[in-house]
């Protein structure tokens, strides 16, 4: 298995692993190189099917601020994970 195959494997298994909190999982290989995954719709327990979309390429313009800045402070970034919660519903209710 090459590097890609490995990090898609990887994201999934984070995502699924914590499937009522994550919507999206992204794991930068390189300052050129991301892989992310997210759920097409909010996890319910009552869906019969999964739907994920995956995308492999150049970080967008939140990731390479985050490389940029990990770079600046001597972090290291590759392999690292950014992870993004579901969003929680706003009630209607005034209080």
């Amino acid at each position: 298995m090459n590097l890609i195959e490995k990090s898609i494997i990887e994201v999934y298994n984070k995502l699924e692993s914590n499937r009522n909190v994550l919507r999206s999982v992204t794991k930068i290989l390189n300052s050129k190189l991301v892989v992310r995954l997210s759920r097409r719709h909010k996890y319910s327990t009552r869906n019969t099917r999964n739907e994920f979309v995956l995308t492999f390429g150049r970080p967008n313009y939140r990731e390479t601020n985050f490389i940029k800045a990990c770079k600046k402070r001597d972090i290291p970034y590759e392999g690292a994970f950014k992870v993004l919660p579901v969003k929680k519903r706003k009630s209607n209710v005034k209080r």
